[in-house]
């Protein structure tokens, strides 16, 4: 049996995590024993013990270069009899890399989005990133076709990267035939709802989602916008949409939830899925939504455009044009397409055919096989 050591530098909510909890739950256990250390407490601690694994919280000293975190990894590769070391992210890659030089252990780092590597304001610190990553990590795993054009440009190397697309758990992400859960978001039948999931960051585009509802909403004032994903009522990007939707007057119309753990029932709720990011790797709420029959607009911001086939199985938009998603939306509206059946059966079956968690987890199975032995 192979010890795989998971490693992610972050404990919030997000498309990551949520891999990393898909890869733990559909791994095959009589092959691979999966050892999983995390940074920092958080909701990610949380989950996972809720669900019975047994979690590492490294000791680290928060410092630009943590040396500290470093023993930290070599103790627990040594001490768990670590054969292989899948981290997620870019620093957890970096870290791992040098942990995996000093252990002659095999690594490999799962790339989630454009974000994952930030920048340095010094260049030369960027220089030796790259350097660690190109030469400790043995494999490169990118979530998109996008997303590995995006990072060998930047300089990663070209013959360590292999694209594994995300996947869902089709028996769970199922169609339902009624929107039973409006009430529990407030709506009524006579509403359409908007719907778009995703934290609340600046590269998620809701200030373009909101400019479009002005739009949708003088034509259309049943019309709701439901925005779901974690906030801080104290970030500056938060403050600066609702100040948007006051200035706007659309408070009745656009509302944030926050965080939800229910995800399958808010979608059930839902009547259009849009995606307004103006960059993302994947996204795992993209064919969640089109798993259920909710037909999805999404913007051509990198994992999208590999994910739908424009006008067969979605509709793809430019990134930061609230007019064109405006008007996309307007269009699904007046012509009832958000009800044709041929098109949103059509992009479930699309999602069964390349978006399975079982042939997911059964490429990084395969990766684990071929560089642990």
């Amino acid at each position: 049996m192979q010890t795989i050591l998971y490693f992610i530098e972050v404990s919030c909510t997000g498309g990551a995590q949520n891999v990393l909890i898909n890869i733990l739950e559909k791994l095959d256990r009589r092959k691979y024993y999966p050892v999983i250390a995390l940074l920092k407490k958080g909701w990610l601690l949380e989950t996972l013990q809720s669900k019975g694994y047994e979690v590492i919280v490294l000791e680290n000293s928060g410092r630009a270069f943590d040396w500290k975190l470093v023993q930290s990894l070599l103790r627990v590769i040594r001490q768990s009899n670590v054969k292989v070391v899948h981290a997620h992210l870019f620093d957890s890659g970096l870290y791992a890399s040098i942990a995996g030089l000093l252990t002659r252990t095999p690594v490999l780092v799962t790339l989630h989005g454009q974000i994952d590597w930030k920048k340095s304001p010094r260049p030369f610190m960027d220089i030796i990133k790259r350097s660690i990553i190109n030469y400790g990590v043995n494999l490169i795993i990118y979530v998109s076709e996008g997303l590995r054009k995006y990072y060998e440009i930047l300089g990663l190397r070209k013959n360590k990267g292999v694209v594994i697309y995300n996947g869902i758990d089709l028996r769970y992400f199922s169609p339902v035939t009624t929107k039973y859960y409006r009430t529990e978001l407030g709506y009524d039948s006579s509403n359409i709802v908007i719907g778009s999931i995703g934290n609340v960051k600046p590269w998620k585009g809701y200030e373009y989602l909101i400019e479009a509802a002005e739009v949708v909403i003088k034509r259309h004032p049943h019309v709701r916008f439901a925005i779901i994903g974690e906030l801080d009522a104290n970030d500056s990007y938060y403050k600066k949409l609702l100040e948007m939707i006051k200035e706007k007057k659309l408070l009745r119309f656009v509302s944030f939830f926050g965080y939800r753990s229910d995800i399958k029932e808010v979608l059930s709720a839902i009547d259009i899925f849009v995606l307004p990011s103006t960059a993302e790797g994947f996204s795992f709420s993209t064919i969640e939504a089109m798993a259920m029959n909710i037909p999805v607009i999404a913007t051509r911001c990198g994992g999208p455009e590999e994910i739908i086939e424009h006008n067969s199985t979605g509709h793809l938009v430019p990134k930061s044009d609230a007019t064109a998603l405006g008007n996309t939306i307007l269009q699904l509206i007046e012509k009832r397409l958000y009800l044709n059946e041929a098109f949103i059966e059509a992009a479930r079956r699309s999602v069964e055919e390349r978006f399975s968690v079982y042939k997911q987890v059964a490429a990084y199975e395969e990766l684990y096989d071929n560089i642990g032995n």
